[in-house]
């Protein structure tokens, strides 16, 4: 057997030379969502610092439609190469949220670091219920945020969250 004539590909001699051909394009991997959060501000200080300001999953009004301004930032981790990463609000139906357009970034991803993603948003809340923010590459959805509950005055605000006495406890 003359080796010339074959390729060694993963663990395999090929002898077709077209089965063995490089890729032309490189693989590339989207990024995975690290966490998303919901806040009043973001700022970063002088050491390029991440600071949250008022962490917050509960937004109280008296009349609908509410007005609300805040601020989302997204850490994404690892992947390689380009990819459009979209924020988006979807509402208690399922759907993408009628005021609120999905921000689009173009996202170049190293396997070795993370890339940032915050803006400040204004939305205009049209019933009460939980929405959250989804973070989509492509069509892949890389994660989601926790629930920020709408809640209008004088309707029912679903499970109180309180801790329950235990039996025996005064």
């Amino acid at each position: 057997m003359e080796l010339d004539r074959y390729r060694y590909c993963s663990g395999f001699f090929l002898r077709n030379s077209r089965m063995a051909k490089k890729r032309t394009q490189p693989i590339t991997e989207p990024p995975q969502l690290g966490y998303i959060l919901v806040c009043d501000a973001v700022t970063r200080d002088p050491n390029k610092k991440v600071n949250h300001y008022g962490v917050f999953n509960r937004i109280n009004g008296d009349k609908l439609p509410l007005v609300a301004r805040f601020a989302v930032f997204a850490r994404l981790y690892g992947g390689s190469g380009k990819h459009k990463v979209a924020i988006e609000l979807i509402g208690p139906d399922g759907k993408t949220a009628d005021s609120a357009t999905p921000t689009v970034v173009e996202a170049d991803c190293k396997p070795e670091g993370f890339i940032e993603l915050e803006g400040d948003v204004t939305i205009i809340f049209s019933k009460p219920g939980d929405y959250y923010f989804l973070v989509k590459s492509g069509r892949r959805t890389l994660g989601r945020s926790y629930p920020i509950h709408v809640v209008i005055a004088g309707t029912p605000k679903g499970k109180p969250n309180v801790l329950r006495k235990r039996r025996g406890s005064p």
